[in-house]
């Protein structure tokens, strides 16, 4: 679960946050729904994505990430050193 509510639907995202986050499971209609009232981060922050925006596909190409698998290695990397830095 990652994102934000979307404007007017701040309590019942929360709601299903809450729940997820109390280890309660989630029926199938709860996690669509929570999908539908949420922004997710990427989108918010208005991030390029890889095979979307031709900026990330620039700086994905610029590290040589040629394959799947090379390029979720290459995201991994740099998320980590972007989020774990203290």
């Amino acid at each position: 679960m990652e994102g934000c509510a979307k404007p007017d639907h701040e309590p019942e995202w929360r709601r299903i946050w809450d729940r997820s986050f109390a280890g309660k499971e989630l029926s199938q209609a709860e996690t669509a729904r929570f999908q539908e009232i949420s922004i997710p981060g990427y989108e918010r922050i208005g991030a390029p994505r890889v095979s979307f925006d031709s900026a990330a596909d620039v700086w994905i190409k610029a590290r040589k990430a040629g394959t799947p698998a090379d390029i979720a290695a290459t995201l991994k990397k740099s998320m980590a050193t972007m989020c774990c830095a203290s």
